[in-house]
């Protein structure tokens, strides 16, 4: 049975049709220009940055874009976002780690069909991802926001090489315990200063267990925020080099 869709959380809405041809326009150019500034892989290779789609059983249409061959990352931004949020990150991640990226817009975000997902949809919408071909064969996922603490609580049953969370938050109306998952690397990013991101991001580390690194970076902005602020270029190195490192073991 198909899960009921769910309403948009207030300040969440349905892109308009014109907005959405707006979107369409902005998501092609901007890969024509990934294409040309991003384009080079690791061997000098020209690195295919194509539309992708994505139809898991029980949820809507899923769009977005895919950088390099065979999909071995996903990336999965926050609610009240979409996939440009991760900047030039997927692009980064496909020529440094020799893996395809594939960044998708949530449902109801974006180009993708659908509603917006409350923190329960999120969880299910990453089991749902994460098993629909050719998505099963992702050996890392990157998440910020509510889908990175959704992420945490879906590696304890699929384990994976490695995960990267941005600001893993927490809705108010989420009160469940993380479920322990020891065996997958973990990096977490937050912003340090003031506020409860960094804490946050540290006590989820140790609720999770195992390996896992926390690192704070200075920024005015949380989540995807950070790829944008004055320490954007060590955030965007860290989640590289440490995916590449996880999926480089057997």
């Amino acid at each position: 049975m198909a899960p009921t869709p769910c309403a948009a959380p207030e300040g969440l809405r349905r892109l308009s049709p014109a907005l959405r041809r707006r979107a369409r326009r902005r998501r092609r150019s901007l890969t024509r220009e990934r294409g040309d500034a991003h384009g080079r892989a690791g061997n000098g290779a020209q690195l295919a940055v194509a539309p992708f789609e994505l139809a898991p059983p029980g949820i809507p249409l899923l769009r977005g874009l895919r950088w390099g061959g065979e999909p071995g990352i996903l990336l999965l931004h926050a609610p009240g976002g979409d996939l440009d949020d991760w900047r030039d990150l997927p692009s980064s991640l496909a020529r440094r780690t020799v893996h395809g990226a594939v960044a998708l817009d949530l449902p109801g975000h974006g180009l993708s069909d659908g509603s917006a997902a409350d923190a329960d949809r999120l969880v299910a919408l990453i089991r749902a991802v994460t098993g629909a071909p050719p998505m099963s064969r992702v050996r890392a996922v990157v998440a910020a926001g509510e889908s990175a603490l959704a992420l945490l609580r879906v590696v304890a049953e699929r384990p994976l090489a490695g995960i990267a969370c941005l600001s893993p938050t927490a809705p108010e109306s989420d009160a469940a315990p993380l479920p322990r998952s020891p065996r997958v690397p973990k990096l977490l990013l937050a912003r340090s200063g003031d506020g409860d991101d960094l804490p946050r991001s540290r006590r989820l580390a140790t609720a999770s267990g195992g390996w896992t690194i926390v690192t704070g970076l200075a920024g005015p902005g949380s989540g995807t925020a950070l790829l944008d602020g004055p320490a954007g270029s060590q955030a965007r190195d860290e989640i590289v080099c440490f995916l590449r490192d996880c999926l480089l073991r057997p």
